[in-house]
């Protein structure tokens, strides 16, 4: 809990985790979901997200979900990582996708709403939304302390117990 605030893991979806009681649900959710499988241990999971260079970091898959009285699909998760072959897109829950609509990603603070159109091809959402981007327009915003130092970095370091 003590680094939590500083290194929240940019949860697209807050509505689900508000509770302070269950802060780091949604971490160890992730890390069972998505690190273990990947034969990472918590620690190298932890520094692995901690490191927020735009170095080879590429979007891998996203997560909508389908909101029919808007006829949006709205991004609640993406992933960046190694490069893929194919990006990967999955309905939230038993949402279909409709891929004729637009994909949508809203801002907590409601800003600005960035809308991606993937209904001919994902060409233009894997050059539109790339981690550098995304650290431009969601991190950064939410800790500004990220993009003008390493000090999340150094967080995952001292966590781990490095010097």
């Amino acid at each position: 809990m003590q680094h939590y605030r500083s290194l929240n893991w940019f949860n697209l979806n807050p509505r689900r985790y508000q509770n302070n009681q269950i802060c780091c649900a949604y971490q160890a959710a992730q890390y069972f979901m998505t690190g273990r499988p990947a034969g990472y241990s918590p620690e190298e999971y932890v520094s692995k997200l901690a490191d927020f260079s735009d170095d080879n970091k590429f979007l891998n898959s996203i997560t909508v979900r389908y909101n029919q009285s808007q006829c949006v699909n709205i991004i609640e998760r993406l992933t960046f990582g190694t490069p893929v072959e194919q990006l990967v897109v999955l309905g939230f829950g038993n949402h279909p996708i409709n891929f004729q609509r637009p994909f949508l990603m809203v801002p907590q603070d409601r800003s600005d709403i960035h809308v991606f159109d993937i209904s001919q091809s994902t060409h233009e959402i894997h050059q539109r939304l790339t981690f550098a981007w995304f650290k431009d327009n969601y991190i950064c915003k939410d800790h500004p302390d990220v993009c003008h130092t390493n000090l999340a970095f150094e967080m995952g370091r001292m966590n781990l117990g490095g010097k």
